[in-house]
């Protein structure tokens, strides 16, 4: 009994790519051996209707930011370098030998530097967060045979992006 071939299919109709399809390595790949396996026109790219689904199996294009660090863990980041090492040594040293006037001085110094630099510390991690949310990247994509400017936090696997120069 001989098969009938498989009409084919329309971006729009086209089974869904699943976890599993994906290629492993697709940069190793051709183009069109890459739209294949993930199921994509690469003339019109995906229906926005697959683009939703994408995005609900795969979930946001982003990276997981580091969580942020505690004021205290800042602070106590501060001592750990070798010069306040040495200085919280020579006051330990100065009070063990009685000088503790040199000995409060110089634990006074090393906690003011330990101030300053956790206050200098956390405001340049203040203003990287503010800059990261200035800095919301976009990407031009074939969806639907249109080409449409999408939040990158967009991109599912299959987009089709469109680069040009100064990009």
């Amino acid at each position: 009994m001989a098969e009938t071939p498989a009409a084919p299919t329309s971006a729009a109709h086209q089974p869904r790519a699943s976890r599993e399809t994906l290629p492993a390595e697709p940069w190793t790949l051709a183009a069109g051996e890459v739209a294949a396996q993930l199921k994509v026109d690469p003339a019109a790219g995906l229906s926005d209707e697959e683009a939703a689904h994408r995005l609900e199996h795969y979930g946001e294009n982003t990276l997981r930011e580091a969580a942020g660090r505690q004021w205290w863990q800042i602070f106590g980041r501060q001592f750990l370098d070798v010069m306040i090492a040495l200085l919280v040594v020579a006051a330990v040293v100065s009070a063990a030998i009685g000088e503790w006037a040199d000995a409060v001085l110089i634990a006074m110094i090393v906690v003011a530097n330990a101030v300053i630099g956790a206050v200098q510390e956390h405001r340049a991690e203040q203003a990287i967060a503010a800059l990261r949310e200035l800095a919301r990247p976009v990407a031009r994509l074939r969806r639907g045979g249109t080409a449409t400017d999408r939040p990158a936090t967009e991109l599912v696997p299959g987009d089709i992006v469109e680069l040009h120069g100064g990009d």
